[in-house]
């Protein structure tokens, strides 16, 4: 299913033609980290107030990008936006 149509704030940020997407596209980002109030436009029953920290793997698979996410609940007053990029050159070569 394509999830783009129902992304919003930082997730839509991110899906629309940022730079971030275009790095990640190319394969330098690895994994981008955020923190958002709402990240889809599903439903009507999640407070505003409701903030998750996610954290988006990006993979590429037989010529497609790939993001796996993982959620997590975090305090009210967390600032929202996106917390940490990590590229490719940050992985240190054994």
């Amino acid at each position: 299913m394509e999830m783009r149509p129902f992304m919003m704030n930082e997730s839509e940020h991110y899906c629309e033609g940022s730079d971030l997407l275009k790095e990640a596209c190319s394969g330098d980002i690895l994994m981008l980290t955020g923190v958002s109030n709402r990240v889809v436009r599903v439903g009507s029953d999640v407070p505003e107030d409701f903030r998750l920290r996610w954290h988006t793997i990006v993979r590429h698979i037989d010529g497609e990008v790939i993001h796996e996410v993982i959620f997590e609940p975090c305090a009210a007053g967390t600032v929202t936006g996106f917390e940490s990029v990590l590229r490719r050159d940050d992985i240190v070569q054994f």
